[in-house]
């Protein structure tokens, strides 16, 4: 499992994580429905980015 802190160094460093925040639509932020698909596919790259920095 991985850290808050390694999730953390993700999102401040990893340029394919920031580039997924990126695209995010800070106007549509508000909602609870982009709300949930946007920490869906937050979720799904931090959690592929160890795996591949461990192999």
């Amino acid at each position: 499992m991985v850290s808050r802190v390694e999730y953390k160094q993700l999102i401040i460093h990893d340029k394919d994580v920031r580039k997924v925040i990126g695209k995010f639509n800070d106007k549509k932020i508000d909602k609870k429905f982009f709300q949930n698909r946007y920490r869906k596919k937050l979720q799904s790259i931090l959690q592929q980015k160890p795996n591949n920095n461990l192999a």
